[in-house]
């Protein structure tokens, strides 16, 4: 038996005597779950102490995945985590933890238990500390913040000790948050898909946001320097019977795919023949896709693929029947459309679709791809993070779809369920994770443990989008953060988080990169609208009455605070007034500008040498209420 078997029977047998030992648990919990966190980390350090080649590689890389499986299993399980912590992470390739603060720095959030302590405090009925800097503390206001340049956007807000000379303007633009971010209402976004020049959402909307619908933006009608959002917004009349949660393009074919459970149906944005452009997309394919529910991709040429569990299905798009030139006709037999929640009927188109033209099934039947991604450099090879629902698994994989669906390589490390991928044509070698642990992960294809972890959030957080780029052949990662309503940037070189851009109180929904225009698009969806349309839980921002007034006039903002005006909503101004989150990530002076979205947005951070930092989204229009109306 070789050394690394043994190693990992004696580690296998102490995760399953700490399992069944409840006092053990107990005490380990007591203890930040440190013990536990230890043997997640051994099984990783068992596939480090094997270079690649050796014989016993491949038996440490599944033995260590099988071990951190059942761990994250019971993580969630028996031991009640809500979100996993990193435990991948080694002195060499280490875990970032975002912005700098002091321990005693606590999250906006904190503010209403800051205040009873204080009142506490005040009654006598809770003792003061002798140092007052062991009380604990917000966040510090940002003009006491750095901002490396006057144009950088007055949204960002940089950490310490962060600014530095950059090789090009291009960089410094990037790393300096010089960007103008402009926004356009949406409704819940679902998926965010961007393949050149035509950017796609995916989202639930209607009444009680059970409608199918698709929202398309064409990045090339974009005119210099407009302060709107200087897109024109596209809409398809989706005919699904379902929402779609899963969606892709086809560039040269003009197509936008998007999927529900059953069925996927296509809407071409414009004339494969000339320039001409499409007022609203027109109906093209119907794909039955019974049994295949997972994630969509557009193979080269022309195939669509879609995931189902241990196969693919494959759909060669040139033989296959189309709706008409006005995309009327059916096609197949007729659906049924009775068993749908959307209100009207009539709306769904009933074509069962067209059959697969094939199906690769995979090597390994338990495989349920929840989320894929175009390998970086292998042809017809698919990184797959699994559906944690249909397979207990939270490794990602590489799977080579032209060999047989054969696993080609093995991702270790993720705590949870993989949302996203993203890669950079600049470095064919790496690819960038999010899970649902609220970590991203950078790794080298040629290694199956990360070789940075970023937290997202700066807590309990779920990581939902990431974007990788190299600017100037600078490795950048852009992190979105749901429950911490925030992106951040982070210097892959320097191991540290340069900024924070706001998302207007925004959760992070998803995110992608326009390389010809160096601008950042990013899907984000208001927690505090509910199924209506309707806003719940907002108060009057804590901003004086007459700097409001003065910003809408465009003069100088004066900082002062009329607490006597805050706690007044009873007077004439309130129907004015911006309102903000209760419950906000941040307070009002977190970033330089005030901004609350809302609602459901697409934000556009587009990034020049000469950037106007007047260009800002809109402030939206939320007002005082008494709760959401489900």
């Amino acid at each position: 038996m070789s050394s690394v078997v043994k190693a990992a029977a004696t580690l296998r047998q102490r995760m399953a005597d700490f399992s069944s030992d409840p006092a053990a648990i107990e005490a380990d919990s007591d203890d930040g779950h440190r013990l536990f966190l230890r043997l997640l980390g051994e099984a990783c350090d068992l596939v480090r102490s094997q270079s690649a080649g050796h014989p016993d590689y491949e038996v440490a890389v599944t033995t260590a995945n099988e071990i951190l499986n059942e761990g994250v299993e019971m993580a969630y399980g028996n031991l009640d985590f809500d979100f996993l912590q990193s435990f991948a992470h080694s002195e060499e390739f280490p875990v970032l933890l975002g912005p700098h603060k002091d321990e005693t720095t606590f999250s906006h959030r904190m503010s209403g238990l800051f205040d009873l302590m204080e009142g506490w405090m005040a009654k006598g009925t809770m003792t003061r500390p002798a140092d007052s800097s062991l009380l604990p503390k917000l966040p510090a206001p940002w003009k006491t913040t750095p901002r490396p340049h006057p144009l950088s956007t007055l949204l960002s807000r940089f950490d310490r000790d962060v600014v530095g000379a950059h090789p090009s303007p291009f960089v410094a633009s990037v790393y300096g948050a010089r960007c103008e971010i402009t926004s356009d209402s949406i409704e819940q976004p679902l998926s965010i898909t961007n393949n050149g020049s035509c950017l796609a959402i995916s989202s639930a909307g209607g009444y009680k946001n059970r409608e199918p619908v698709l929202t398309y933006y064409l990045l090339d009608e974009i005119p210099p320097h407009r302060k709107q959002f200087s897109l024109t917004t596209h809409h398809a009349h989706v005919g699904l019977t379902e929402i779609a949660h899963a969606s892709a393009t086809d560039e040269a074919k003009k197509l936008i795919f998007v999927a529900d459970t059953s069925r996927v149906k296509s809407y071409a944005w414009g004339s494969r023949r000339s320039d001409e452009v499409y007022d609203t997309a027109i109906p093209t394919h119907t794909l039955d896709t019974s049994g295949h529910r997972g994630p969509l991709h557009v193979l080269a040429p022309g195939r669509l693929i879609r995931a189902g569990k241990g196969s693919v299905g494959v759909w060669n798009l040139d033989a296959l029947d189309t709706h008409g030139p006005d995309g009327s006709a059916q096609i197949g037999l007729e659906f049924d459309t009775s068993d749908s929640w959307r209100d009207e009927e009539d709306v769904i188109e009933p074509s069962s679709g067209s059959d697969s033209t094939g199906t690769i099934s995979l090597a390994d039947p338990q495989i349920a791809p929840g989320r894929w991604h175009a390998h970086p450099s292998l042809p017809a090879t698919m990184l797959c993070g699994s559906d944690t629902d249909k397979s207990k698994e939270y490794s990602c994989i590489a799977v080579d779809l032209e060999n047989g669906g054969k696993t080609v390589a093995r991702y270790l490390g993720h705590g949870g369920e993989t949302r996203a991928f993203s890669t950079s044509v600049a470095d064919p070698n790496v690819f960038l994770t999010a899970a649902s642990d609220g970590h991203a992960r950078l790794y080298d294809q040629r290694m199956p443990l990360p070789t940075l972890t970023l937290r997202a959030g700066l807590g309990e957080d779920d990581c939902a989008g990431v974007v990788l780029v190299h600017p100037d052949g600078v490795p950048t990662v852009f992190t979105g953060a749901a429950h911490d309503q925030v992106i951040r940037l982070w210097d892959v070189r320097a191991q540290k988080m340069i900024y924070e851009l706001s998302t207007g109180n925004n959760a992070v929904m998803g995110m992608t990169w326009d390389a010809p225009r160096c601008a950042l698009y990013v899907a984000t969806a208001c927690d505090y609208m509910d199924r209506n349309g309707e806003n719940f839980d907002y108060r009057r921002a804590k901003i004086a009455r007459t700097s409001w007034e003065q910003e809408k006039m465009g003069d100088e903002e004066d900082d002062s605070m009329d607490e006597e005006d805050e706690d007044d909503s009873e007077d004439e101004y309130d129907d004015e007034a911006p309102c903000w989150p209760s419950n906000a990530a941040y307070a009002e002076d977190y970033f330089g500008h005030l901004f609350d979205a809302g609602d459901h947005r697409l934000l556009r951070y587009a990034f020049r040498d000469q950037a106007d930092p007047t260009i800002l989204p809109e402030y939206g229009d939320a007002r005082l209420d008494m709760g959401p109306s489900w």
